[in-house]
């Protein structure tokens, strides 16, 4: 399969779904999806994110030896909102490892504290920051403290995933 001809024919679940059954079947196209998603072609960049995003869903060993660079690229400056607001989508199900868990942190609060940043790079920022909660409680002031701040001009989506992470956070003793 021509991930990149597929990914040109159309965008759909169904053709998403094809795309994402394929690699998973042929691990060798793991990398070409990958190099596609992470690539200059922005339409390309969006429809890779969502057969990934199946694929992590369906099979997250198929991502795993991809986490490290999608976390580290996330670190890149000019990279576009599609490939922030995909990878931190991703990772939002995942089990970090935890020699990346402080980088993965970091850029989470930034994404969640810049003002320009696009809401659902917040929202999965806030999503993956409260799971880092359980291994790290001394994260939980500081989460606490930036989504409140948020939440005074945050979109209703902001205000929903902010109000239903603080009264989860507030409830953690």
């Amino acid at each position: 399969m021509d991930i990149k001809v597929a990914l040109s024919i159309e965008n759909s679940f169904e053709n998403a779904n094809r795309i994402a059954l394929n690699v998973l079947e042929n691990r060798k196209l793991i990398e070409n999806i990958f190099n596609i998603f992470w690539g200059e072609n922005i339409i390309l960049t969006q429809r890779a994110s969502w057969p990934l995003l199946i694929c992590a869903e369906k099979e997250p060993s198929a991502i795993m030896p991809f986490v490290e660079k999608m976390i580290l690229t996330l670190q890149k400056k000019g990279i576009t909102d599609a490939i922030k607001r995909n990878t931190v989508r991703i990772l939002a199900d995942f089990q970090i490892p935890e020699h990346l868990e402080g980088i993965l942190t970091e850029i989470c609060f930034k994404y969640l504290n810049t003002a320009s940043e696009a809401i659902a790079i917040k929202v999965f920022s806030m999503i993956i920051l409260e799971r880092m909660i359980e291994k790290h409680p001394e994260l939980k002031a500081e989460l606490i403290y930036s989504i409140e701040i948020g939440m005074e001009f945050g979109s209703t989506g902001y205000k929903n995933r902010g109000g239903k992470i603080l009264k989860s956070l507030k409830a953690i003793h």
